[in-house]
């Protein structure tokens, strides 16, 4: 099977669609003679899928209240795209396989094991879950309005009143945004606790203590931890924050004098 030139080719594609090409790389001969080329298919395979998603998402978020358009973006997030992980450590399964790691991949290499180590088939169905949730959370908001002179308008067009010199149309401006959010408190709240129920899950799972130490693995961020993190919050709570704060205690002193 040749690839499709283009992404918009896997629109309206399902699963059923995609995986006869996963197929045909887990067949493919894979040696030191064939493994570019295989690597080149596969790589173009999940760009073409990443883009139409992209796309897929794009719209979805540009609409949230267009059914035809969640469907889509549904389609690929949590039917599509976690099914194609799967079928990604799978692949990432004969590459490190091989003999000889290729010159230059060491640090592909090692993103594709730590992909493998945390793969659990169990947590397959959660991610797809995972993005169920994301999709409502954005529908949800996605909808919400904002009286503002009169006037019902979405969210984002009161942004640059933010940036207003006066502090009054400020303050208006940020109070209108944050009530719709403060009106659906419990639905939202309600989304939050599933996704928190269903990431520590997924933590659990892969045999770690809570997600936040998952996370660190699946985003493959090998040359720093979370507890580097940590530090360098409390550096800059402790140093940055403090100097800012004398920098405007001093400007106020200036205009004072």
């Amino acid at each position: 099977m040749k690839l499709p030139g283009s992404p918009s080719a896997f629109g309206s594609a399902t699963w059923a669609d995609v995986l006869p090409y996963y197929e045909q790389l887990a067949a493919a001969p894979l040696d030191a003679t064939t493994l570019t080329a295989w690597l080149g298919e596969w790589s173009q395979l999940e760009s073409l899928l990443s883009e139409a998603a992209s796309l897929a998402m794009i719209a979805y978020t540009c609409d949230t209240g267009a059914p035809e358009k969640e469907a889509a973006h549904l389609r690929f997030s949590t039917e599509i795209l976690p099914k194609a992980e799967e079928q990604s450590v799978r692949l990432a399964r004969r590459l490190v396989g091989q003999r000889e790691v290729p010159e230059g991949m060491e640090h592909v290499v090692a993103r594709f094991k730590a992909s493998i180590d945390i793969f659990r088939e169990a947590n397959v169905p959660l991610f797809a879950e995972l993005e169920e949730l994301g999709s409502r959370y954005q529908r949800m908001t996605g909808g919400m309005l904002a009286l503002w002179e009169g006037t019902e308008r979405p969210l984002p067009m009161l942004t640059p009143y933010l940036q207003s010199a006066e502090r009054s149309v400020r303050e208006q401006a940020f109070r209108a945004m944050v009530t719709p959010y403060v009106e659906q408190h419990d639905a939202l709240a309600a989304v939050f606790d599933e996704l928190y129920a269903r990431r520590q899950a997924v933590a659990r799972n892969a045999n770690f203590s809570d997600y936040h130490a998952f996370s660190f693995v699946a985003k493959h961020r090998f040359d720093y931890t979370p507890g580097d993190c940590a530090r360098f919050h409390d550096a800059v709570e402790s140093i940055v924050v403090p100097a800012h704060t004398r920098s405007i205690n001093t400007a106020l002193c200036d205009l004072g004098s």
